[in-house]
């Protein structure tokens, strides 16, 4: 999230309020004045003050520059051996103790079935080559900075705390121990009476003390509107909010917390939660309620096209998403669709992209033959992973996120380590939804693994290759947006006014050349396809990846207005406005202001292309049929359809001399017009195709 968060985000939008009026907002000040204050009689704009410190979370009061390291040592600290650790855990106390005193804890094993009251602690652990000792028994053991941080503001001042971290209670250099007490990581978030989030010290105690009251005015807010507690009310008054203050920034998106790969399994597992920066604290709930406010309202100036998906609330955002995941899938896809939700998230140990996950599963990855083990290879773990889903799944959805370019992976294998230029899965259509069609009517999955699981091979049917390619739509940069781009002030003369305009087109020209690249991708493809009436239709069926094949004359409506909306790129070109000069100045400001509105008012049709269509390619196939290939796809390449699979398959012949038998790589799978509904596919054609 940029620094303007919800600066100018409320142009142009409005709210509905309970008395039914649909109220223009023009400016954050009044945005302040709907959101704000309180809504029922009684209620006070300040949270309840509690009467002593020990009944607030363990916030002690401390100031965030207080005691950054203790004065004592002991001798190393080192682990007893659990009785049983997929049985037993450590419990953390933290004594209590005044803001100079250091931070001293016990350690002690207990039965999970049997252990007293804790909390468990979700933090990010910051740099691990940043370490200092805290005591543990009167032993010394360094941690990160970050843990140390959240252990000294959480520390109560007269009676001691107990709580579970990860980094501490596991013996993070026993390997067994630390994969069994991973695949119990369900079961100790289950037992917890709540987990506590440490978003940080807080630098700075107030940014996190407003942001925290902001959210608590727009739960109040929510509350009302979803009770209709007071039909008559149609303006709230919030208080003054400076356009430039970043505490929502810094709570929401600068935070590394939210990016973690193991806090979403901490969150949905935890029984109750409470977010704490600093001093401050909220309701993990309060805090839920405030985020869907802004949500529903779309007060933000998420870029649409479904490129920035309300990028302030992205990852909060797929937190909830995968909530909602199905139950009653085959455990493959499950596992498969946890995955692809948290593969953009950070792990300090790559093989924590999988087993994080684990205990989403209900318990049943271990019937897939799936539990962390951290005595294999990263690709190890990626290659078992892949075949275990293709084991316990109905099709071959897994190998659509499988092209990486991982050297020491097989083809077919993914690399859960995100790099940042991935289109999105074809098992999920334009829209988000599983994709209804199945190129290989709905057959089931002919495997056979061979050389320990490298090779796969897929019994499947050759029926076109790639004969013609066109360019690649970018993958749009999610940090990116228009919201970074103040628009001119509105408040100064004239001559200010240009002045101001004019700074803006230097600020705005990376983002120019971003969005006018991806533009003029669209108008390249129509060059490709040509003005031949006959192919249209199969044009935008191609390019949307196939939406809409079950009302195609109202996506066809969808598609022209689209093409309408690109009409002034067509001309705008020509003479290269992207190309910033003193002498295309106003040109150029006139072009900022084109594709801010276009890009923020782009029809749905465009954000059904970007879902499908961003990080692959045009392409025509031998036969003559319009094709959305890999970015990486070659001329020659052929396309096949194997059993299982829902979507064609791009193959490559491989080039190794180490094979005496014909071998294929993956390159990935694509979109062929007319053989998506399985009209193409003839079971008795397929041969073997191996994989490498």
């Amino acid at each position: 999230m940029s620094k303007a968060f919800l600066r100018d985000t409320v142009i142009g939008s409005s709210l509905d309020l309970p008395s039914g009026k649909n109220v223009p907002v023009s400016r954050w000040k009044r945005l302040w004045d709907f959101t704000g204050g309180a809504f029922v009689d009684g209620l006070k704009d300040e949270p309840p003050v509690e009467s002593t410190p020990r009944h607030r979370s363990g916030s002690n009061g401390y100031k965030a520059d207080e005691n950054h390291e203790n004065t004592e040592t002991g001798p190393p600290f080192c682990y007893d051996s659990l009785p049983d650790s997929r049985k037993h855990i450590r419990l953390l106390q933290i004594l209590p103790g005044m803001p100079q005193d250091d931070v001293r804890c016990l350690i002690y094993p207990v039965a999970l079935e049997d252990c007293p009251e804790y909390e468990a602690l979700s933090y990010c652990w910051g740099n691990v080559t940043e370490r200092t000792p805290i005591l543990i028994n009167e032993y010394s053991l360094d941690i990160t900075r970050s843990l140390r941080s959240a252990l000294f503001h959480l520390r109560k001042l007269h009676e001691p705390r107990t709580i579970w971290v990860d980094a501490v209670c596991i013996n993070q250099g026993d390997v067994i121990e630390r994969g069994n007490q991973v695949s119990i990581m369900g079961d100790i978030y289950g037992h917890t009476t709540r987990t506590v989030v440490w978003l940080g010290s807080g630098d700075g105690d107030e940014d996190s003390k407003r942001a925290f009251k902001i959210c608590e005015q727009l739960a109040k807010e929510a509350i009302m509107l979803e009770s209709n507690l007071d039909p008559s009310t149609d303006k709230l008054s919030f208080p003054e909010y400076d356009k430039n203050d970043s505490c929502l920034d810094n709570l929401v998106d600068d935070c590394p917390w939210w990016r973690r790969v193991w806090i979403v399994q901490e969150i949905i597992l935890a029984t109750d939660a409470l977010l704490v920066c600093g001093s401050n604290e909220i309701d993990w709930k309060v805090f839920c309620r405030a985020m869907d406010r802004l949500i529903s309202a779309q007060l933000t100036n998420g870029v649409v096209m479904g490129l920035i998906e309300q990028e302030p609330f992205r990852w909060y955002q797929s937190i909830n998403s995968i909530r909602s995941l199905s139950l009653t899938d085959s455990l493959g896809d499950k596992l498969l669709d946890l995955l692809i939700h948290v593969r953009e998230r950070e792990a300090t140990n790559p093989r924590d992209k999988v087993f994080s996950v684990l205990g989403l599963m209900d318990g049943k990855s271990e019937a897939m033959g799936i539990t962390p083990d951290y005595t294999g290879s990263t690709e190890e773990v990626f290659n078992h992973t892949a075949t275990c889903i293709l084991k316990h799944s109905s099709t071959l959805d897994v190998l659509g996120l499988a092209p990486t370019n991982a050297k020491k992976l097989p083809s077919w294998v993914p690399s859960w380590v995100y790099d940042g230029e991935l289109p999105k899965p074809m098992r999920f259509d334009a829209r988000g939804n599983i994709r209804s069609t199945h190129a290989s009517r709905s057959t089931s999955p002919h495997l056979e693994f061979r050389e320990k699981g490298s090779i796969l091979i897929l019994s499947a049917q050759h029926i076109d290759s790639i004969s013609d390619l066109a360019d690649v739509l970018p993958i749009f940069d999610k940090e990116a947006g228009w919201e970074e781009i103040p628009d001119p002030d509105e408040d100064a003369g004239a001559i200010e006014w240009f002045r101001s305009a004019f700074a803006d087109i230097g600020q705005a020209s990376g983002h120019m050349l971003a969005i006018t690249n991806r533009l003029r991708t669209f108008i390249s493809w129509e060059n490709f396809v040509g003005n031949c009436k006959d192919q249209e239709m199969s044009y935008w069926q191609t390019i949307s990846g196939g939406c809409g094949l079950d009302d195609p004359a109202s996506m066809e409506i969808l598609y022209r207005k689209w093409f309408a909306s690109l009409s002034p790129i067509r001309s705008l070109m020509r003479w290269r406005v992207d190309r910033v000069t003193t002498n295309s100045m106003f040109k150029s400001l006139g072009f900022v202001g084109y594709l801010k509105s276009t890009w923020n008012s782009y029809p749905e049709f465009g954000m059904l292309v970007e879902a499908q269509a961003a990080g692959r390619r045009l392409a025509r196939a031998a036969k003559g049929s319009l094709c959305l290939v890999p970015a990486n796809a070659k001329q020659g390449d052929s396309i096949i359809l194997a059993k299982g699979g829902r979507v064609p398959l791009v193959v490559r012949r491989s080039e190794s001399e180490e094979t005496a038998s014909e071998s294929w790589t993956l390159v990935g799978e694509c979109y062929l017009h007319g053989v998506m509904n399985g009209g193409a596919f003839r079971e008795e054609d397929c041969v073997d195709i191996c994989l490498y």
